[in-house]
């Protein structure tokens, strides 16, 4: 299935959760702010939020320090 992962099309197995696409990307599970379709996905619901064809997903990972 073709997912937008921020701003760029993507190819991704069908069935892919939130969680899965972060895995797949590099970026660490837990510790990223996801967007899909606009809406806010919650860390807790990562997992059990699959994506479908076109979903536009955006990730942003936080700066921490000081």
């Amino acid at each position: 299935m073709r997912l937008i992962v921020n701003g760029r099309e993507k190819e991704f197995r069908d069935g892919l959760t939130v969680d899965a696409l972060i895995t797949e990307e590099g970026e660490p599970v837990g510790h990223v702010l996801v967007e899909v379709n606009g809406e806010y996905v919650p860390t807790r619901l990562q997992k059990g939020r699959v994506l479908a064809e076109g979903d536009r997903v955006e990730t942003i990972l936080p700066a921490f320090g000081g």
